[in-house]
């Protein structure tokens, strides 16, 4: 992990909910809410929220897998996880632990997950190292485990879209454009079983990735 990458998420993480509420019109962050709830995830289980940032999709899931389930949220910024931290601990869950990990090279036993999630990070991950963290997961989730991905679609405005594709280069590499739109067949290499689904708003998108076939 490049340091200029780190030394960046650390310092963005003091205004990291503000930009992304800003940017996407969503200030009650219901976009995780709704992830939360098309998820499937079930009280009692173990879920994996990778590159977990401020914590927004894992406290959101915190709250379906209930007292006796746990959500792990992976980050390799200390500044992402320290805000994930307090907004925790602001909301008194127990049940949400937080780890500095890389995605692609995650601490964890192999199939010691039923579910693991990502919310609008993987664009911003190297070729590689975006493969390799398709494997990790896939190696961490049990044999039926699912893995939900939500990710921007890409915007119709030709402007819009130009920006949004600068971000991708800019956080990724010239590469990493190669994965926008083309997420199903990357996925499909490491998931036999995988299913998208477009928000009703039409900028967001759900990928459903399977281990088992359904």
């Amino acid at each position: 992990m490049r340091p200029l990458k780190i030394f960046f998420y650390n310092v963005f993480s003091r205004i990291y909910d503000s930009v992304i509420a800003l940017h996407s019109r969503d200030p009650g962050a219901e976009l995780r809410k709704e992830f939360a709830d098309r998820s499937g995830v079930a009280e009692g289980e173990r879920v994996l929220d990778l590159c977990t940032g401020t914590g927004s999709t894992a406290v959101a899931v915190a709250g379906r897998v209930g007292q006796k389930g746990m959500v792990v949220g992976a980050d390799f910024s200390r500044g992402m996880l320290k805000k994930a931290r307090e907004k925790s601990k602001r909301l008194q869950l127990s049940n949400v632990c937080l780890v500095e990990a890389l995605a692609n090279r995650l601490p964890f036993r192999s199939g010691c997950f039923s579910t693991a999630t990502c919310c609008y990070a993987l664009y911003e991950l190297k070729d590689s190292h975006r493969r390799e963290t398709f494997r990790e997961v896939a190696r961490v989730l049990t044999p039926e485990g699912k893995f939900l991905m939500m990710e921007h679609e890409t915007p119709v405005n030709t402007f819009i879209r130009f920006l949004f594709h600068l971000r991708v280069v800019f956080m990724g590499s010239f590469n990493a454009l190669r994965f926008v739109g083309n997420e199903m067949s990357v996925i499909g290499e490491f998931f036999p079983s995988i299913m998208k689904h477009t928000l009703p708003s039409g900028k967001s998108k759900i990928i459903v990735a399977r281990k088992g076939r359904p």
